[in-house]
C-alpha cells in the first residue's frame, strides 16, 4: 500500500509540474508584434548578400541559439499549431512555445498545408499581433498564403514552386501566383534558377529565393546568380562560401537600370524616340507616366497641365482633352534663355540645359515623330523587345488601371508591365500639378489587377521618409523596416523612394524580409554611383547612357582543355556588348590551376578543378565622380568545371 501511494505521489508531482511547465510558457507575455533586431551577418564583402532561409531538422533550438544562425528558419505546423522541422519532427507542441524560444534571434518562416493550418495561423496572428514573420505555401496551394495572412500586414508572404515541374515558359505565371495570393516572395527550384530566369523574375519587383543544394558548385552558383534568398540543408556550408568573398567589394547583383521617362537627358521626356533611346543605351526598363484622355484613350504625359514643355497654360486639366486633340499640340522647342521661354522643352524638359549646369546638353527633337503619345502605339514600338515597363499611374480616375490591363492583355505584354503610384491623385493647377493623398489608387489597382506587381512611390514627408529618424531616436533598424512593410503590405508593393529620403539600413534589413528597393531618380553622379555600388536592386535615372558600359555579367560554360589552351569566356556589358579583359581563376574545388596573362591554362596534372572567374574593375560615371570616391569592385562569373586531358599518342 505504502510502494502504490508513493508511486500515486510519484505521478501526481509530475503531472503538476507537467502543468506548470505549461502554464509557465503559456502565462509569459506573447508580445510577438515586436520585429526580430538580432538577425546574424556573415563577414563578407558581398554587397547585400543573400539572405539565409534554413529548413529545419531535429536540433532547431540549439542552432537558433548559437552565434552563427540562420536568418530565418523554416518550419512545418499544422492546425492545431503544433510545430515540427521540415524533415518532420516534432519541436514544439504550439507555436507560442517556438516563437517564446527563437523570436529574438532569427524570423520564422511558418510551412501550411491544409485550409484548417491556414484559418488556425490566422487565428493566432490576430490574437497575439504576431509580426516579421513568413507563412510558405506550395504554388498548388497558393490560396493558403492569402488566407493566412489578410489578418496581418506584417507577416509576409512566400510561394514555393519546387512542387511541380515548372519550366521557363512559367514564369509570369509564378509572378502572377504570388502577387495574386499576397506573396511578394516565390521558392524556385534549383533546376529554374538560372542567371537568365532569376533577372526575369527579379526585374518584375519580385524577390526570388533559391532551394540550393548542399554542395560547393550550388552553393557559388546561386550567389553568383545574386538570388535574394538561399532555402538550405546546411547554413554553416553556404556562410563560408559567403565569407569567401573577402577581397573588396563583391557586386554579385548589378543594378537594373530603369530610364526615367525615356532618355530626357537628350530626348524630349515621355516620347516614344526618347524611350527608343533609352533601350539603344541599354536601360532593362523605361519609366512611363499615363493619364486617361476625354475620349478614354491612355495616353502618355507626366504632367496634368499643358504649361510645362507646350507653354500652354491655358490648359490646366489633360484629361478634359480628347487624344487627338493632345496630339495636335506642339512641344515648345523656343531656343532662348530661360528667362524669356521658361516653360520650353530646352529649359524645363525633365533634363534640361538650365539644371545643375548641365549646359552641354542638346536635346533631340522631330516635329513630326514627337508628339504625345497613345499608350498603344507606345507599347507597340516595343512589342518585340524583352524591355520592362514601370507605368507611372498619374490620374485620380479609377478606371485607368482596367484600361492599361486590357491594352496590356491585348498586344500581349502583360508580363513586361510594372505599375507604380505615389497611391494618390494628381490635379492640375496653374503650376502644372498638384497632390492629392485622398485617394488610394494602389488599392483600387490591386483590385482591379491582383496580379500585377506594384510599386508603391514615395518622396519626402511621405512614410518612407521618417525611417532615418525612427533609427535616430532608438536603433531599432528592425522596427523601422516593419513599420515601412506595414504600410507597403497591403498592395504587396516595393519600396520606391525618392533616393534622398531612403535608408541604406533599412534597406539591408528589409532584405531578409523580402524587401526590394527601386528608388529615383539619380541625375547626380556621385549619388548614382553609390547606389550602384551598395547593390540597390533597380535605379532610375535620365541618364542612362551612364551605364551603358557598365560590365554587368560572365558568359562562361564547363570547359575540357589541355595545359596551356586558351579559357574561353566572355563579359557582357549592360548594352550586352563585350568587354576586354584580364580576370583572375579562383579555384574552388579539386586540382590547383591558374591563368597566364594571355588568357590560357596553366595546370601541372590532369583532372578536374570547379573554378570561377573574377575581375576587378573601378566605376566610371559620366567621369565625375571625387578623387576620394571608392569606386573599386570586383564582378564574378558562375563556377565552371575545367577538366585538364592530355592528348592520346
Amino acid at each position: 500500500m505504502e510502494k502504490l501511494f508513493k508511486a500515486l505521489t510519484f505521478i501526481c508531482l509530475t503531472v503538476l509540474l507537467l502543468v506548470g511547465q505549461a502554464v509557465t510558457i503559456f502565462a509569459q507575455p506573447k508580445d510577438f508584434s515586436q520585429a526580430t533586431e538580432d538577425l546574424y551577418e556573415p563577414k563578407t564583402n558581398i554587397v547585400l548578400p543573400a539572405t539565409v532561409v534554413w529548413a529545419s531538422d531535429s536540433q532547431a533550438f540549439s542552432k537558433v541559439a548559437d552565434e552563427v544562425r540562420p536568418n530565418t528558419v523554416m518550419v512545418k505546423v499544422n492546425k492545431d499549431l503544433s510545430v515540427y522541422s521540415m524533415s518532420g519532427l516534432r519541436l514544439a507542441e504550439h507555436l507560442t512555445e517556438y516563437l517564446l524560444k527563437t523570436k529574438d534571434k532569427c524570423l520564422t518562416a511558418l510551412y501550411i498545408d491544409s485550409a484548417e493550418t491556414a484559418q488556425a495561423v490566422k487565428k493566432f496572428l490576430a490574437d497575439t499581433d504576431a509580426a516579421d514573420m513568413f507563412v510558405v505555401a506550395s504554388s498548388q496551394q497558393a490560396e493558403l498564403v492569402k488566407i493566412a495572412t489578410s489578418f496581418s500586414n506584417k507577416v509576409f508572404g512566400v510561394i514555393d514552386f519546387s512542387d511541380q515541374n515548372y519550366s521557363s515558359k512559367d514564369l509570369s505565371k509564378i509572378i502572377e501566383c504570388a502577387m495574386s495570393n499576397e506573396a511578394r516572395v516565390v521558392m524556385l527550384p534549383e533546376y529554374l534558377a538560372n542567371r537568365s530566369n532569376l533577372d526575369y523574375i527579379r526585374s518584375r519587383l519580385t524577390s526570388v529565393w533559391v532551394k540550393t543544394a548542399d554542395n560547393t558548385r550550388s552553393i557559388y552558383t546561386q550567389l553568383t546568380n545574386g538570388v535574394n534568398g538561399i532555402v538550405c540543408e546546411d547554413f554553416n556550408q553556404v556562410y563560408t562560401a559567403m565569407e569567401s568573398f573577402n577581397d573588396g567589394r563583391a557586386l554579385l547583383r548589378p543594378s537594373f537600370i530603369t530610364g526615367h521617362r525615356g532618355l530626357p537627358s537628350t530626348h524630349v521626356e515621355n516620347t516614344i524616340r526618347g524611350a527608343q533611346a533609352a533601350v539603344e543605351a541599354g536601360a532593362d526598363a523605361i519609366e512611363t507616366d499615363i493619364y486617361l484622355s476625354k475620349d478614354g484613350q491612355v495616353f502618355v504625359l507626366h504632367d496634368n497641365s499643358l504649361k510645362r514643355l507646350f507653354n500652354r497654360p491655358d490648359v490646366t486639366d489633360v484629361t478634359q482633352l480628347t487624344l487627338a486633340e493632345l496630339q495636335a499640340v506642339d512641344f515648345d522647342m523656343t531656343d532662348e534663355p530661360k528667362e524669356e521661354a521658361p516653360n520650353s522643352v530646352l529649359n524645363s524638359n525633365n533634363e534640361n540645359r538650365t539644371k545643375e549646369g548641365r549646359d552641354y546638353l542638346e536635346i533631340s527633337y522631330d516635329p513630326e515623330l514627337d508628339k504625345i503619345p497613345s499608350m498603344r502605339e507606345y507599347l507597340k514600338t516595343f512589342q518585340d523587345s524583352d524591355v520592362v515597363h514601370f507605368v507611372e499611374l498619374k490620374t485620380n480616375d479609377p478606371a485607368i488601371s482596367a484600361a492599361i490591363r486590357d491594352l496590356a492583355e491585348e498586344l500581349g505584354m502583360s508580363d513586361r508591365i510594372i505599375l507604380i503610384s505615389f497611391n494618390g491623385g494628381f490635379y492640375g493647377t496653374n503650376d502644372g500639378y498638384g497632390y492629392s493623398d485622398t485617394i488610394n489608387v494602389l488599392k483600387s489597382t490591386r483590385e482591379e489587377w491582383p496580379e500585377k506587381p506594384l510599386g508603391y512611390l514615395g518622396s519626402d514627408g511621405s512614410v518612407f521618409a521618417r525611417h532615418d529618424d525612427m533609427i535616430a531616436e532608438n536603433g531599432l533598424i528592425g522596427a523601422a523596416t516593419l513599420d515601412l512593410m506595414g504600410a507597403l503590405e497591403p498592395y504587396n508593393a516595393t519600396y520606391n523612394p525618392y533616393y534622398g529620403a531612403m535608408s541604406y539600413d533599412v534597406i539591408k534589413a528589409g532584405r531578409h524580409r523580402g524587401l526590394t528597393c527601386w528608388p529615383w531618380t539619380y541625375n547626380n553622379e556621385e549619388a548614382f554611383a553609390e547606389a550602384y555600388l551598395n547593390g540597390i536592386y533597380g535605379l532610375t535615372t535620365n541618364y542612362t547612357t551612364w551605364a551603358s558600359n557598365f560590365p554587368r555579367r560572365f558568359d562562361t560554360s564547363d570547359l575540357k582543355l589541355q595545359n596551356g589552351e586558351e579559357i574561353s569566356f566572355k563579359l557582357l556589358n549592360l548594352k550586352g556588348e563585350e568587354v576586354k579583359v584580364k580576370p583572375e581563376l579562383i579555384v574552388l574545388e579539386g586540382n590547383p590551376v591558374k591563368m597566364d596573362e594571355h588568357g590560357k591554362l596553366v595546370a601541372s596534372e590532369t583532372g578536374g578543378s570547379l573554378v570561377m572567374l573574377r575581375a576587378n574593375f573601378e566605376l566610371n560615371v559620366n567621369d565625375n565622380l571625387p578623387e576620394d570616391f571608392d569606386n573599386s569592385y570586383s564582378l564574378y562569373s558562375n563556377p565552371f568545371l575545367i577538366t585538364v586531358y592530355e592528348e592520346e599518342k
